[in-house]
């Protein structure tokens, strides 16, 4: 089923990026992503102390995963009801918090 529908004036900026450039920003940055990780992983020497806070770490990524996770729920919700808008505000909020 097929159903013609309009996208938010907010969203009218991605119809002027072409697939081709879109496809490459995306490439460029997951590239300069995985390259840093591995500098950072294999080449970057870590240092003798840490700070206290760093055995909180595992409990906010939890939480941060947790809040990502509710976020996609509700945006799967709002482009059941096609509401555009809240569904592209919902999965920017899901990328932020990931």
């Amino acid at each position: 089923m097929t159903e013609n529908f309009q996208l938010p004036e907010s969203s009218k900026i991605l119809e002027q990026i072409s697939a081709r450039k879109a496809l490459g920003i995306i490439i460029g940055l997951s590239t300069a992503a995985v390259l840093f990780l591995f500098w950072l992983i294999y080449f970057n020497e870590g240092s003798e102390t840490a700070p206290s806070w760093i055995s909180n770490l595992s409990a906010v990524n939890a939480g941060l995963n947790s809040l990502s996770t509710v976020f996609l729920l509700l945006a799967f919700r709002e482009i059941k009801r096609k509401d555009f808008q809240k569904h592209m505000r919902f999965n920017l909020a899901a990328f932020v918090t990931s």
